[in-house]
């Protein structure tokens, strides 16, 4: 970006701008009739912790809510009373909790198993294998593995595949089925009409979907793995399973007796 001048450098310095112009070259790439749209992002940069105008940006809204500060006036009401109830059924990760544990993770592995990581190039994984054997915390490891060509972005991505266990290659595989995670009525309308027309397999049901092929067993087998762990860094910690058990979310309907099948 320097080599193009000082006012492209600066405009490519954005991380919204830098996923802007990956956006664009992905239109590009596939042909795309879509007509792109900027809109300026209001308030805080990404990843950072100041706000602008009363608008905070997410890190500092989570590091606030850490902090036991009240942050339900930039909520809208119904994520409020979601955060609110979560909170009471002990259903929100403890941070100390995953940290540790993703440090655990890292110091079992060798160089070998970081560098078949996706995203770990150019012997980032001697930095990583470095980094987790003195690092305390989370962060202290992000600052001693970041250099210029390694964001933090790309960094906390191959952290969550460590602790994932995702194999390289896996955001290039395409997508072997839909899955629903909730609809209001207006969405169950445009989802009856999509169901008639897919070209993928369309459920609220991880079981079902699951059930279709080799490559969405897989997919589902690691959706499953995900919510196993978030649940694992909860103070209720939930058993295993429940990603194929969770009903579907609605918004916007009449109660409905226990029991009741999704229509997707």
């Amino acid at each position: 970006a320097q080599l193009l001048g000082p006012g492209p450098a600066a405009l490519l310095s954005s991380p919204n701008n830098i996923l802007a112009i990956e956006y664009l070259r992905a239109l590009a790439r596939l042909g795309s009739d879509i007509t792109p749209l900027t809109l300026p992002r209001q308030g805080a940069a990404h990843d950072s912790l100041c706000g602008e105008a009363g608008l905070p940006c997410a890190s500092l809204l989570r590091q606030r809510y850490r902090d036991g500060e009240d942050i339900t006036p930039w909520l809208p009401p119904a994520m409020a009373r979601q955060l609110r109830r979560a909170g009471e059924q002990g259903a929100v990760p403890e941070r100390d909790l995953w940290q540790r544990a993703m440090l655990a993770r890292l110091r079992t592995m060798e160089e070998a198993e970081l560098a078949a990581l996706p995203d770990v190039t150019e012997g980032l994984e001697h930095r990583l294998y470095r980094a987790a054997r003195t690092a305390r915390s989370v962060e202290e490891l992000l600052a001693l593995a970041k250099a210029k060509r390694y964001s933090h972005a790309r960094l906390r991505r191959i952290l969550l595949a460590a602790m994932l266990g995702l194999p390289r290659g896996l955001s290039a595989a395409p997508p072997p089925y839909l899955r629903v995670l909730g609809f209001t009525p207006r969405g169950a309308e445009i989802l009856a009409a999509a169901k008639k027309e897919r070209t993928l397999p369309l459920s609220a049901s991880l079981a079902e979907l699951s059930a279709v092929g080799e490559a969405a067993a897989r997919f589902a087998a690691l959706e499953a793995r995900a919510g196993d762990l978030y649940h694992a860094f909860t103070p209720g910690v939930a058993p295993c399973g429940g990603e194929y058990t969770t009903p579907v979310i609605k918004v916007g309907f009449a109660p409905e007796p226990a029991g009741g099948a999704a229509p997707f």
